[in-house]
């Protein structure tokens, strides 16, 4: 095996003991639960905002009545699209949730070490949270809103090219996850922030 190899393994490795050491948190596991599941309500109504908005702000339904009406467009993940965008969908939504979580910890991480470094500034904290660690690429902040609107596209665009549009916002997402991952593990364990 390379030495380029072995690297990368042992960077995934730590990657993935970071992913999962902010995830078993409570408050991070709620925020990426809670985008999980308003991101996958946009995508399925994303076609539908219309309807969706005159339901929700003009008819005279009950409170409960419009809630129902807004889950029922979950139901209809894998029956109003064909199975192969209906699991792009569901893949963009999870791992955009994943990923808000996690940048939510990086985030919080930087912003506590700056207050208590007193060295950075608010324009560091704000670079910090667009580039949240990779400053060449700035993946953590970008490649989620870049992605997003891939995936909204892709609704709206022919079947071949939303695909691909899926599929190329579910990579940058991976990629995304795998350096916040990388930065969230530059975060020890006893400074780490939970809510």
């Amino acid at each position: 095996m390379s030495k380029l190899k072995i690297a990368f393994k042992l960077k995934l490795q730590i990657s993935l003991r970071a992913i999962g050491r902010v995830l078993l948190m409570p408050g991070y596991t709620l925020v990426a639960v809670l985008t999980i599941w308003l991101s996958l309500g946009l995508l399925v109504w994303i076609s539908n905002l219309s309807l969706l908005w005159s339901i929700i702000a003009h008819s005279s339904l009950s409170f409960t009545d419009k809630i129902n009406f807004f889950l029922d467009g979950y139901k209809s993940l894998f029956s109003n699209f064909e199975p192969m965008a209906g699991t792009t969908i569901l893949i963009f939504a999870i791992l955009f949730g994943i990923n808000i979580g996690l940048l939510a910890f990086v985030v919080k991480a930087s912003v506590k070490s700056a207050a208590s470094d007193g060295s950075r500034g608010v324009i560091g904290i704000l670079a910090g949270i667009v580039g949240a660690g990779c400053a060449a690429c700035g993946t953590s902040f970008l490649a989620p809103v870049i992605s997003g609107v891939g995936a909204s596209a892709s609704l709206t665009l022919t079947s071949f090219l939303g695909y691909v549009a899926n599929l190329v916002g579910i990579s940058l997402l991976v990629f995304s996850i795998y350096r916040l991952g990388l930065n969230a593990s530059a975060t020890p364990p006893k400074t780490s922030t939970n809510w």
